[in-house]
């Protein structure tokens, strides 16, 4: 059972990092729920004659927006793995993954409040793009095809984000704590790319 060993290590080395990333000024976001929009630092609020134009996108926020909204994706990829897979492990990873997500997803955010950026998705994001489209063609699927549409999906998704960390959000990222923070998002990345390609390996082939 190598994915549920991979899984808890993931887990683990998620939870370490979050305490010693987070102690008692940090901004407590447990009450935040979970949407698929930008969640950026409280503002306040303008009042109906204000008709001021918005901050513009730093490179920082658009940084950041791209990796809560990456994130966001994935939990729900995966949350409806956890319900849809055919098989207990599939299922198991699906839940795992959204779990692991969901709490890079809370603290970005609060990276983003305590260093006062604000999360702006640039507009056509790669990442972003074919979202509703994946939804979609996974919720059409059942059985083993969709353990293998899933899988392969986690594969060619979790490359990607790594690929967008080193080439594109870290070059773009001026705030240090922010690459810290992607630095040290990698590894989780890419133990969740490794438990996708153990378990797509084992499914039986495709007819």
């Amino acid at each position: 059972m190598r994915y549920q060993v991979l899984l808890t290590a993931v887990t683990l080395s998620l939870g370490v990092w979050a305490c010693g990333e987070r102690n008692d000024t940090d901004v407590d976001t447990s009450t935040v729920p979970f949407d698929t929009g930008m969640a950026a630092p409280a503002t306040a609020k303008k009042g109906p004659n204000d008709t001021s134009a918005p901050a513009p996108a730093t490179p920082d926020g658009e940084v950041l927006g791209s990796f809560i909204a990456a994130n966001q994706h994935e939990v729900e990829h995966s949350r409806l793995a956890s319900q849809q897979g055919s098989t207990q492990p599939t299922r198991d990873l699906g839940r795992g993954f959204s779990r692991d997500h969901d709490d890079l997803v809370q603290r970005a955010r609060e990276l983003a409040t305590k260093q006062s950026i604000s999360p702006a998705a640039p507009a056509g994001d790669p990442l972003g793009l074919p979202h509703s489209e994946t939804m979609t063609s996974l919720k059409g699927k059942t059985g083993v095809a969709f353990d293998r549409a899933y899988l392969q999906h986690e594969i060619d998704y979790h490359q990607g984000i790594i690929k967008s960390i080193n080439s594109d959000w870290l070059p773009k990222a001026t705030n240090q704590e922010l690459k810290t923070f992607l630095q040290q998002a990698v590894p989780a990345f890419q133990a969740h790319l490794k438990g996708a390609q153990d378990l797509h390996a084992k499914l039986p082939a495709a007819e």
